[in-house]
């Protein structure tokens, strides 16, 4: 069955399709492709303007969260997470969308959607990100810093506050302690939307 016109003739739609890799592209068609079966309730059933609104409102919280992750630097994982999530979201309370247990006048089942097929010679393998100097260069120093640095200054400043347990040397333990959480918090934040094969 041809796919609803909210979805291919969305502008976020063309700029997946257009951005994304040719593996990635099949990944996203598949979940597009079986997008309506994996939000059918297992019992009861949805109205069918109810359940038109829950398909519109699912595919496009998708393809927002693809668009937000980056087409060019999805992979796999990232697809089916993005649409695990939403999903998961809708199935907590049906987005307040009321489940019937008759089946009412109008209603429909899920369809499965077809969509244009790429040749095969377009399949070629993903080119992994590589990693630059740069890069490597943050990755240990994050394991110096923690493997030594902080461990030093835990040590030396532990053992002043066990020695002299002041309101000052408290003061500088937990300036210690919170420098290497919050280091190590700040670079996998600063790190959070890299990705390598």
């Amino acid at each position: 069955m041809k796919p609803p016109d909210f979805l291919t003739s969305s502008a976020d739609f063309n700029t997946i399709k257009q951005q994304a890799h040719p593996q990635d592209w099949e990944t996203i068609k598949q979940v597009f492709r079986n997008y309506e079966k994996d939000l059918e309730p297992t019992y009861g059933y949805f109205a069918l303007a109810d359940f038109n609104k829950i398909s519109e409102r699912a595919i496009h919280t998708f393809m927002s969260k693809l668009i937000f992750l980056g087409i060019s630097q999805l992979s796999s994982e990232d697809i089916h997470y993005a649409w695990a999530e939403v999903r998961t979201h809708f199935l907590k309370n049906y987005w307040g969308f009321k489940k019937l247990m008759e089946m009412p006048a109008l209603h429909r089942k899920a369809n499965l959607y077809e969509f244009e097929s790429i040749s095969p010679k377009m399949l070629v393998s993903k080119p992994a990100a590589k990693v630059s100097y740069k890069d490597a260069f943050f990755y240990i120093w994050a394991v110096f810093q923690s493997m030594v640095i902080t461990k030093c200054l835990i040590l030396i400043f532990g053992n002043e506050l066990a020695k002299d347990d002041t309101l000052e040397n408290r003061i500088f333990f937990g300036i210690v302690i919170f420098f290497s959480f919050g280091s190590l918090g700040f670079f996998a934040w600063l790190r959070r939307n890299k990705k390598y094969d």
